[in-house]
């Protein structure tokens, strides 16, 4: 990685615009990475609000990252994953991110871990 492969990195949690405008907008501002982090939403809640984020993303420089939920980022194809401290260990997000096909065949899921 190179200076060159960060940015502004966006990160949604209770949004007063929908994930669709906020995606939007990132796209057409050039913000390099957007993380949704919702933790009081329910599983289907995230996946929707995925959806509608990777519709507006997919083929841009945008990538999605999904925070905490590696079974979650798999199922819907984000492009990476936020990990905290208190979060599942690197390597099991791995194994879970392994089957995850991406987007482009040029790119890796990212996984992101502090």
């Amino acid at each position: 990685m190179t200076v060159n492969d960060f940015g502004l990195y966006l990160i949604i949690t209770k949004p007063s615009f929908s994930y669709r405008k906020i995606a939007e907008t990132a796209v057409k501002y050039n913000v390099r990475y957007l993380q949704l982090r919702e933790k009081s939403l329910s599983d289907r809640e995230i996946l929707k609000a995925a959806d509608e984020i990777i519709q507006v993303t997919n083929g841009t420089e945008t990538r999605f990252i999904l925070n905490d939920r590696a079974d979650l980022a798999s199922i819907c194809k984000a492009d990476g994953l936020h990990l905290g401290q208190d979060d599942i260990r690197l390597t099991d997000a791995k194994k879970r991110s392994a089957a995850k096909k991406s987007r482009s065949s040029d790119s890796r899921p990212i996984i992101l871990n502090r």
